[in-house]
């Protein structure tokens, strides 16, 4: 397995835990090169990315490609360098962010 790879696979796996850990215990990892996303079991579509150099826009038309096809919501967790998982970034349309705060203020 390439050092890339390998990166980005751990990076998943502290995702799925993460994720775990805060309640959501269906999260796992897809299989490697999944066209629908890193992590499967979740409401929205995930692609996880471990790079030192952010290309956001490529990163969400990916996860809006893989999104389209289950038709589901789409979101990129994007690892911060030195940071826990916990204070990585989440990148997603508008679109959807405002969906998510309207089924959020529905269910409060």
């Amino acid at each position: 397995m390439s050092k890339t790879r390998q990166k980005g696979t751990s990076f998943e796996t502290e995702v799925v835990r993460f994720l775990q850990s805060m309640g959501l215990t269906e999260a796992e990892r897809n299989v490697l090169n999944s066209p629908l996303g890193d992590i499967k079991n979740l409401p929205i579509v995930v692609e996880c990315k471990n790079h030192r150099t952010m290309t956001l826009a490529e990163w969400v038309d990916q996860a809006a490609a893989s999104g389209a096809r289950v038709g589901k919501m789409h979101a990129v967790v994007h690892k911060r360098r030195g940071k826990n998982v916990s204070k990585a970034y989440v990148t997603m349309e508008l679109k959807d962010f405002a969906v998510m705060l309207k089924v959020f203020e529905e269910n409060t």
